[in-house]
């Protein structure tokens, strides 16, 4: 298990600190210093999640170096799972719980929101089911996801709202969902249940839960292995039981960084993420916590997820913890976001 020396936890600290005082909004992007439009340089980190109101409701919600900016109106329980900022624009998907009249939840609607505006995406190959991943690049925006019914619902791509059906020919079973979508040098790789698609082929039948491209290799990670170029480079022995949205994969000068679920000897999740196979513990093991995003920013490696007791929205950055609520209501995250300005 890798651990930090003294002086990475000083400077880890003061980057922190760089991050969640100087670079601070208020408004519409104004501060003290600064009472125009245009935003202060420095570090924006974005994370998506939710948090519930006074009546008990999740909000979908992005922090924006610390300070959150609602995309729910609270009436409806809603989640936001994923954000991805190009340019000025923050582009978020997430859901809205279908309930019973006992509160149950029996289902979800999707959500896609710019700028805080929910956006509207193609219903041509059946009824939304998942908006699980957004990327923008070169003017297009892709979301990955599924469409259909309960009985027969198919992997979609939506680029610039328009809807692909991805169908994996040599898999009898049609059912299959997107999970997430890479662009790069005007490729598209999309990451299925049922395989991994490159443009307009599948490339492998492997499904996994992520997909990331450096200098033209492909990584992806789900279950308990990541890949490159479709061979297991890592194996993550030391996790438990991981629910979709835990999983997260970011490449960096060829050094893999994963989150997934991981449980210490008294059964308690441990908030941990592994660079290149290796483990590091980012919570003591006392209460459950999970991490569930990972975004690496020059040199500074940031990790998104949340504590469980209480529960509350967690930022770790190279490795030291802050708290982005305040723990007086549940709350969690799944994913970041780091720009510079």
């Amino acid at each position: 298990m890798k651990k930090f020396f003294l002086s990475n936890l000083i400077i880890a600290a003061l980057v922190v600190s760089a991050v969640f005082t100087s670079c601070k909004k208020k408004g519409n992007g104004g501060n003290d210093d600064n009472d125009g439009d245009e935003p202060q340089k420095g570090t924006y980190v974005y994370v998506a999640g939710t948090e519930r109101n006074a009546q008990n409701v999740l909000v979908a919600k992005v922090w924006i170096n610390g300070e959150a900016t609602e995309l729910s109106d609270g009436t409806k329980g809603t989640v936001a799972v994923n954000v991805f900022v190009h340019g000025d624009d923050v582009y978020v998907t997430g859901y809205e719980q279908i309930t019973n009249e006992d509160g149950g939840i029996i289902g979800r609607i999707p959500k896609f929101w710019k700028n805080g505006v929910l956006q509207n995406l193609s219903d041509e190959h059946g009824t939304p089911m998942y908006f699980n991943s957004v990327f923008v690049d070169g003017g297009n925006v892709y979301v990955a996801g599924s469409a259909g019914t309960a009985d027969e619902y198919f992997a979609i791509l939506w680029k610039n709202g328009v809807a692909k059906k991805l169908i994996n020919t040599s898999n009898l079973n049609k059912n299959d969902i997107a999970y997430s979508v890479y662009e790069t040098n005007g490729d598209v790789y999309i990451a299925c249940w049922r395989g991994l698609w490159k443009n307009e082929e599948i490339i492998s039948d492997i499904g996994d839960f992520c997909i990331f491209v450096e200098n033209n290799d492909w990584y992806t990670f789900g279950g308990i292995n990541c890949r490159k170029n479709g061979t297991v480079v890592h194996e993550i022995n030391e996790s438990a039981y991981t629910e979709r949205e835990m999983y997260s994969l970011y490449v960096s000068g060829g050094n893999v960084y994963l989150t997934r679920g991981k449980t210490n000897s008294g059964g308690r999740y441990v908030a941990t993420i592994w660079k290149n196979g290796e483990s590091q513990e980012l919570s003591d093991g006392s209460t459950d916590a999970y991490a569930t995003s990972v975004y690496v920013h020059g040199d500074d490696v940031y990790v998104a997820g949340h504590d469980r007791n209480p529960a509350t929205v967690m930022l770790w950055t190279n490795g030291i913890p802050v708290a982005i609520t305040d723990g007086t209501r549940n709350a969690g995250a799944y994913s970041v976001f780091v720009v510079e300005r």
